[in-house]
C-alpha cells in the first residue's frame, strides 16, 4: 500500500543519475544520523528535498521528493545534493513494542521504499581534504581530444594511496562520466607531514561528449562541470607568441 504524502507522486520525476542515498553516523555523536541524496536532474528548476511523514513512529518515515519544474527551465544537466539529520534513541530503548532499528533506514521515494545501511563514520574519509578538482576536455584543433578529471587529495601523513577510477557500469546518460575516488590510509609507519597527492583520470579519446563528471567518494559524491579548453601545447604556443617582440611598423 502506498504511503500517503503531502506531495503527489505524479509531480515527481526520475533523475538522469541517482538518487544515491547514504546514511552516516558520526563517531563524535553516534546517535545523530545524517542522510544525504545526490544525483543529476535533466534540467534546472527541480525541487529536491527530504521530508518526514505524519506518522508518529521511530525511526521517522523519511520521504525523498524530486518535484518536476512547473515553469520555464534551462535544458542543462543539474546536480543536486540534499541532506537531513535526526537522532537515534539511546541504546536499548524500545519503541512501539519492538527494539529501535539502529543499522538501517527506509527512505520512501516515488518508485517505492529504499533501504539504506547506516554507516559509521570512516576515519580515513574525515582525515583528508580535497582541493582543485576539475574536469575538462582538451582540444588541439586537429580533432584529437582527451578527457581529464583531476584534483589533489591532502592527507595528514605520507604513505597514502589515492586513485581516480572509472566506474563500471556507466550510467544511462552518456553525457555524464561516472568516476570513483579511492583513498586508502597507510598500512605501516608514515611520516608526520601534511602531503598533497595529485590524482588524475584520462580518457583518449573521450567516449562521449561529456557535460558532467560525477565522482563517487563514499559515503558521498560530488559533481564537476566539464569544460572544453585548448590543449596545453596550443596554450603554451600562444603564450610564447605573445612574449615575442613585435616587428616595428613602417
Amino acid at each position: 500500500m502506498q504511503t500517503e504524502t503531502p506531495y503527489p507522486l505524479s509531480g515527481q520525476a526520475a533523475s538522469v543519475f541517482g538518487p544515491n542515498f547514504t546514511a552516516l553516523r558520526f563517531s563524535n555523536n553516534e546517535r545523530t544520523v545524517h542522510v544525504r541524496a545526490t544525483g543529476i536532474n535533466p534540467t534546472s528548476g527541480f525541487k529536491v528535498f527530504f521530508y518526514v511523514g505524519p506518522e508518529l513512529i521511530f525511526p521517522p518515515r523519511l520521504h525523498f521528493a524530486n518535484l518536476a519544474p512547473d515553469g520555464i527551465v534551462l535544458e542543462v544537466l543539474t546536480p543536486y545534493d540534499v541532506s537531513f539529520a535526526f537522532n537515534l534513541p539511546p541504546e536499548g530503548v524500545v519503541l512501539g513494542g519492538t527494539p529501535s532499528l539502529r543499522d538501517t533506514l527506509t527512505i520512501y521515494t516515488a518508485k517505492g521504499p529504499v533501504t539504506v545501511k547506516i554507516q559509521d563514520e570512516a576515519p580515513a574519509r574525515t582525515r583528508v581534504a580535497l582541493k582543485d578538482f576539475a574536469a575538462l576536455i582538451e582540444d588541439d584543433f586537429t580533432g584529437r581530444r582527451k578527457f581529464i578529471a583531476k584534483g589533489v587529495v591532502v592527507a595528514p601523513t605520507t604513505g597514502w594511496t589515492v586513485e581516480l577510477l572509472e566506474m563500471h557500469p556507466q550510467g544511462i546518460n552518456p553525457a555524464v562520466k561516472l568516476l570513483r575516488l579511492e583513498v586508502t590510509p597507510p598500512s605501516g609507519p608514515a611520516g608526520q607531514k601534511v602531503t598533497d597527492y595529485p590524482v588524475q583520470y584520462t580518457e583518449i579519446p573521450p567516449h562521449a561528449a561529456y557535460a558532467l563528471a560525477h565522482i563517487d567518494y563514499p559515503p558521498g559524491s560530488f559533481t564537476l562541470k566539464v569544460q572544453t579548453i585548448l590543449a596545453e601545447a596550443a596554450r603554451s604556443f600562444g603564450a610564447q607568441a605573445e612574449q615575442q617582440p613585435q616587428s616595428p611598423t613602417h
